[in-house]
This record gives C-alpha cells, sequence and structure tokens, in this order.
C-alpha cells in the first residue's frame, strides 16, 4: 500500500512534535497522552481532523487510506465469491442429479455455519500463525487474509439465487435449441446462460461488495480483520472507542464512512436491477418459484440448495 504525498504519511507518529495554529505552538500529543483535536483550516492542512491516538498519526491521512483498504477488501472478496457462486451455481442448476446435491451439501454446510462467529475464529488464526498450504503461504499480517474469509463464507448467498435462476432458463426454447444443434454443456452454460444472468450478477455483485466492507470491518474491529500496519475504517473506529470520551469524532467519522459507502452501494445496486432489467424481481421471484417446485418433485437422496 503506497503512502499519500501529503503532509504527512498514514503510519508517521507525531507523539512529541507540535503543529503550529493560528501562529501559536502546540502539542500533537499533550503530556497526559490526549491527541490533538480537528484544527480544520487553523494549522495549514494538517491534523484537519485531529490526531487518532497518544503515537499522533493524522486521522484525516488515515481515513482516507483506511477507506482505500476497506474498499479493496469489500471489493475483491465480492468478486471472488460472485466468480466461485457463478461456477457454482451454473453447474448445480444445469446438470442437477448428483452434481446439484454434492454443490447443495457444501454450500448448506457453510449456510448453516455461525459465519461472522467462524470467520472471527479464522481470522484470529491467521492473524497469529498467517496461512501455509502447499505452495499457498500468506503471512500473519498479509491483506489476503480477510479478503479469503470473507469471499469464502459469502458464496451461498449468491450462489443459491444463481441456481435458481439458471434452473429456470435451462428449460428455455433458447437453450434446448443449443443442445439441439449439438453444443456441449461448457458452452451452453457459459454462451447462452450466463450472459442472461448478466444483470442478475451486476446487481449482486454491487450488494456483495457493501455486506463485504461490513464483514471486514466488524473482523478488524475484533482484531481478526486489517492487521496493522495497514488501517481500514473498522481498525480506526477500535482506535476510537478508547478515546470516545475525550475525542469522539475518531470513532464517529469512520463508522459514518461505512455507513454513507454502504448505503450508496445499496442505492446504486438498486438503480442498477431497475435500469438494466426493469423485469428482473419479477423473473427472480419466477426463478425461486421454479427452484421450489423442482425441489418439491425431486426424487428422495437429491438435496435443494
Amino acid at each position: 500500500m503506497g503512502e499519500p504525498r501529503g503532509p504527512h504519511r498514514a503510519n508517521q507518529e507525531h507523539t512529541v512534535d507540535t503543529v503550529t495554529v493560528d501562529g501559536e505552538e502546540r502539542d500533537v500529543v499533550t503530556p497526559e497522552g490526549k491527541p490533538i483535536g480537528p484544527q480544520w483550516f487553523g494549522a495549514d492542512g494538517e491534523f484537519f481532523l485531529g490526531a487518532d491516538s497518544r503515537l499522533g498519526r493524522d486521522e484525516m491521512v488515515r481515513l482516507m487510506y483506511g477507506g482505500r483498504t476497506s474498499l479493496l477488501v469489500g471489493i475483491t472478496a465480492a468478486l471472488i465469491a460472485t466468480l466461485l457462486a457463478i461456477v457454482l451455481g451454473l453447474l448445480a442448476g444445469y446438470f442437477r442429479g448428483w452434481v446439484d446435491g454434492l454443490i447443495a451439501r457444501i454450500l448448506d454446510t457453510i449456510w448453516s455455519l455461525p459465519v461472522f462467529l467462524i470467520g472471527l475464529s479464522v481470522g484470529i488464526a491467521l492473524a497469529v500463525g498467517g496461512l501455509k498450504i502447499g505452495p499457498l503461504e500468506l503471512s500473519s499480517g498479509s491483506i489476503w487474509n480477510p479478503i479469503l474469509i470473507i469471499s469464502i463464507f459469502t458464496v451461498p448467498y449468491i450462489a443459491r439465487p444463481i441456481r435458481g435462476e439458471v434452473l429456470a432458463l435451462s428449460e428455455k426454447e433458447f437453450v434446448e435449441a443449443a443442445i439441439a444443434q449439438g453444443a456441449s454443456p461448457l458452452r451452453v452454460m457459459f454462451g447462452e446462460i450466463l450472459p442472461n444472468l448478466a444483470s442478475t450478477v451486476i446487481v449482486f455483485l454491487t450488494l456483495m461488495i457493501a455486506n463485504s466492507m461490513l464483514f471486514e470491518a466488524g473482523l478488524s474491529f475484533l482484531g481478526a480483520g486489517v492487521q496493522p500496519p495497514n488501517s481500514s475504517w473498522g481498525t480506526m473506529i477500535t482506535v476510537g472507542v478508547d478515546l470516545l470520551k475525550i475525542q469522539p469524532l475518531l470513532a464517529i467519522l469512520p463508522g459514518l464512512m461505512i455507513m454513507l459507502t454502504v448505503l450508496s452501494l445499496n442505492i446504486i445496486g438498486d438503480a442498477l436491477r431497475d435500469a438494466l432489467d426493469p423485469r428482473g424481481k419479477a423473473r427472480m421471484d419466477a426463478a425461486l418459484q421454479f427452484e421450489a417446485q423442482a425441489s418439491a418433485n425431486r426424487p428422495v437422496g437429491e438435496v435443494a440448495l
């Protein structure tokens, strides 16, 4: 992660430094350990939102670069989860039978877990010892640790509705025509069915970015997500809680940024659904009804998602 090109770096400490405010020298951190509050425009742009702790780091700089980390984790985790969900949903919805049953058991197992508690436990374990599986090796402070945790545990939330739509689309005439012309299963799934899922996937992707950011904030707040020296809005709230009585903005500002970002992503998702597929809600309801009917008619031994 690069450092900002400003008067301060994201992790630069100013414990014993001073700043000039309206011609007066002030301690960034007082001898009692209290960080300086928001200076707005009184210190030539320095400590616009004050310092974040006894270390005296610039809160404004950390807020911007913490947001970059939160967005990076949210977008990357959502992309990985969506790609995995597309593959699993296509396989389960198209082949059905034992393939559907196997994928269903895996997704149902993940679905039945207390996701946040398991994610918290795994995150703490990775934060302490890292991860090494064959050639794959992640350090304890790697940002990929929370990304992998979030992406794996959120796959069922996308795979299940995608499977429902694949079940409905696989009965359409254009799919039957492709099969009659000798198209392979891969060609039918990725050339015929997948393009018709584009609007659904885009909408789910925006919503999953928001959910992934909330997941990351919760993990980081409890010490199982992004690890120092990297900062995210979740870790900033952790720092702000310790100084809630004397500097409440340190906890309120990153929380406000999370709220506004998640709200914006949800509004964008709703707008994309209306713009890309005005009948998307009705089609989704039909797909879910088709899935329910198919599950009711499924022979004993097959498992529905």
